[in-house]
């Protein structure tokens, strides 16, 4: 059970305590890879006075330097490779509205999926060197601290809870979990649809004492209103009817391990106060049909998209560590990672693990995922169904399908009613947006966003 009045900091609270304050950077993260894929993920800093040189590492010239970049050890992987990589491809310096590229060398440069020669790009721009890389353009911290111990695992694989990426949201997002597994109190998880909120809810419990005990798992939304007592705390044989096998309860399963609540903002409140009773009493609670008083060792994680304000008041005071899953729009350099992962867990699709189009990469940097990973997986699917069969994988539109509005337009237009919604109160819309209050003002600002 929880420690009852004590009052437990949050878990974004303690992560803050435990890095140190850094300066941001701009930075170019390696997205595609012709001759190198196993550096998707690595990135190079552009955190002292240029002019930066980007092209083929030689003894010659300065090169951008690449990284292997983690809170605990960052390692240096050096230069770019390429025969035919020039060895000055692209001249880069620091612009005032973000960093002005100018194309030297022999392979054509793209922006966004357009030829240029000299251009500006801000965060949230794809570069291409045409034949050789995709970078995308973002902001990172210097150095990303040492915040806490994590399970060695490779560059830019699934870690051993499953979760993918090698950005700081993601590396937040790890010391969030840790956090929340050395404690014992309650949880609630919250964020938008398809970031992970159950894949989060089990590796609290597996990287927690009680991972050798039972993990319980149940939509709160299909729980049906007049069956909450009999699936929460269960009843004896033979009740309420004759015949009627005895049923142990969701209480009584996890008992010693984690009740894990998914989709919580669903339960109506008179049916979360069944829920509230438990946990005020406890662990003590009685089964239906039952005099006798019952007592179960439980910690509780819940999980909702309509975020905190959604659920009974008295319910959220005793979910005291809470924990925001980010958007695929907040660690969106990760997308070629979680790509690659997901292409690899699929027999059919695994051919195509190391081998995408750059051009569909540029594609899905630059558009908007509402549900996330989710989506970002249906848009797979549907690459896979159109493609030749044969690597490398390209997005191949159906004909008859009615395009879809450009994306720069669509991600306006949400920014805008998130907005609208929250009555242009930027740290709430961001929120419900799934991202940082500074990634939504960046955006505001590149899109011109006034109210």
């Amino acid at each position: 059970m929880g420690t009852g009045n004590t009052t437990v900091p949050s878990a974004r609270d303690v992560a803050a305590t435990l890095r140190p304050v850094v300066d941001d950077a701009p930075a170019l993260v390696i997205a595609w890879s012709a001759r190198e894929p196993h550096r998707v993920g690595e990135v190079a800093l552009l955190d002292v006075a240029g002019p930066w040189v980007l092209g083929r590492a030689s003894g010659e010239l300065a090169q951008l330097a690449f990284v292997r970049q983690r809170p605990h050890a960052s390692i240096i992987t050096g230069g770019l490779a390429g025969d035919s990589l020039s060895r000055r491809q692209i001249e880069i310096e620091r612009a005032h509205a973000g960093l002005s590229l100018r194309n030297v060398g022999n392979a054509r440069m793209r922006v966004n999926g357009a030829d240029a020669i000299s251009e500006v790009v801000v965060d949230g721009d794809v570069v291409e060197v045409v034949g050789h890389y995709v970078f995308y353009v973002t902001t990172r911290p210097v150095s990303p601290g040492d915040a806490f111990d994590w399970a060695a695992y490779p560059f830019g694989e699934a870690d051993s809870v499953g979760i993918v990426g090698e950005s700081p949201a993601a590396w937040k997002l790890r010391a969030d979990l840790a956090f929340a597994a050395m404690t014992n109190a309650h949880v609630l998880i919250h964020g938008p649809s398809g970031t992970g909120k159950e894949l989060c809810a089990a590796a609290i419990h597996s990287l927690s004492p009680r991972a050798r005990r039972p993990f319980i798992a149940l939509s709160a939304a299909n729980i049906p209103p007049g069956l909450i007592d009999s699936e929460l705390f269960g009843h004896p044989k033979n009740y309420p009817n004759a015949g009627m096998p005895e049923r142990i309860g969701l209480v009584g399963a996890a008992d010693g391990g984690t009740l894990f609540l998914d989709e919580i903002g669903e339960m109506p409140p008179e049916l979360q106060a069944h829920l509230l009773r438990f946990l005020d009493a406890r662990g003590k609670y009685n089964r239906l049909g039952e005099t006798l008083t019952r007592h179960a060792n439980v910690r509780l994680v819940c999980a909702t998209n309509r975020g905190p304000a959604g659920l009974k008041f008295d319910l959220l005071a005793r979910l005291m560590v809470r924990i925001q899953t980010p958007s695929l729009e907040a660690r969106r350099e990760d997308i070629p990672l979680i790509v690659r992962h997901l292409l690899r867990a699929s027999p059919s699709a695994a051919a195509f693990a190391n081998d995408v189009d750059p051009s569909l990469m540029v594609k899905l940097l630059r558009m908007r995922f509402p549900t996330n990973v989710r989506e970002l997986e249906e848009h797979l699917v549907r690459a896979l169904r159109f493609s030749a069969g044969s690597p490398p994988l390209r997005l191949v539109e159906p004909r008859g399908v009615v395009p879809a509005p450009p994306e720069d337009e669509r991600m306006v237009a949400e920014i805008r009613a998130a907005l609208e919604r929250h009555g242009w109160h930027v740290s709430r819309a961001a929120e419900s947006l799934g991202m940082s209050r500074h990634a939504l003002a960046r955006l505001m600002k590149k899109h011109g966003i006034r109210e």
